[in-house]
Protein backbone atom coordinates (compact mmCIF):
# COMPACT_ATOMS: atom_id res chain seq x y z
CA UNK A 1 0.00 0.00 0.00
CA UNK A 2 0.62 4.02 -0.15
CA UNK A 3 2.63 5.09 3.16
CA UNK A 4 1.37 8.80 3.87
CA UNK A 5 5.06 10.94 3.73
CA UNK A 6 5.47 12.55 6.88
CA UNK A 7 6.59 16.29 7.58
CA UNK A 8 10.12 16.59 5.11
CA UNK A 9 9.53 13.70 2.62
CA UNK A 10 6.15 15.14 1.78
CA UNK A 11 8.10 18.62 1.09
CA UNK A 12 11.42 17.41 -0.56
CA UNK A 13 8.60 15.23 -2.84
CA UNK A 14 6.89 18.77 -3.37
CA UNK A 15 9.60 20.73 -4.23
CA UNK A 16 10.85 17.88 -6.87
CA UNK A 17 7.57 17.71 -8.25
CA UNK A 18 7.72 21.67 -8.80
CA UNK A 19 10.81 21.60 -10.11
CA UNK A 20 10.42 18.97 -12.41
CA UNK A 21 7.13 20.63 -13.57
CA UNK A 22 8.80 23.94 -13.83
CA UNK A 23 11.27 22.75 -15.69
CA UNK A 24 9.11 20.90 -18.39
CA UNK A 25 6.85 24.07 -18.66
CA UNK A 26 9.98 25.94 -19.86
CA UNK A 27 11.17 23.14 -22.27
CA UNK A 28 7.90 23.21 -23.67
CA UNK A 29 7.98 27.13 -24.42
CA UNK A 30 11.57 26.78 -25.77
CA UNK A 31 9.88 24.36 -28.38
CA UNK A 32 7.75 26.98 -29.38
CA UNK A 33 7.98 28.99 -32.47
CA UNK A 34 8.85 32.65 -31.93
CA UNK A 35 5.53 34.78 -32.05
CA UNK A 36 5.35 37.18 -34.96
CA UNK A 37 6.05 41.14 -34.95
CA UNK A 38 3.54 43.62 -35.74
CA UNK A 39 4.24 45.48 -38.47
CA UNK A 40 4.62 49.17 -37.32
CA UNK A 41 3.51 51.96 -39.49
CA UNK A 42 4.84 55.00 -38.88
CA UNK A 43 1.32 57.07 -39.87
CA UNK A 44 2.63 60.58 -40.75
CA UNK A 45 5.35 59.50 -42.88
CA UNK A 46 2.51 57.52 -44.39
CA UNK A 47 0.42 60.17 -45.33
CA UNK A 48 3.71 62.49 -46.33
CA UNK A 49 4.78 60.35 -48.96
CA UNK A 50 0.88 59.23 -50.32
CA UNK A 51 1.10 59.84 -54.08
CA UNK A 52 -1.27 62.85 -54.22
CA UNK A 53 -1.00 63.58 -57.95
CA UNK A 54 -2.72 59.63 -58.45
CA UNK A 55 -5.95 61.06 -57.03
CA UNK A 56 -7.19 63.53 -59.87
CA UNK A 57 -9.01 60.89 -61.54
CA UNK A 58 -10.57 59.70 -58.36
CA UNK A 59 -11.28 62.14 -55.99
CA UNK A 60 -12.68 65.84 -57.47
CA UNK A 61 -9.60 67.98 -55.89
CA UNK A 62 -10.46 71.81 -55.08
CA UNK A 63 -8.07 74.37 -56.93
CA UNK A 64 -6.07 76.30 -55.20
CA UNK A 65 -6.38 79.86 -54.88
Amino acid sequence: MIEAFSGSQGTILLVIAATSAFAGFGGLLMLRGPRRQEVRVDVDAFVRKAPYHRLHNVVPMKKKL
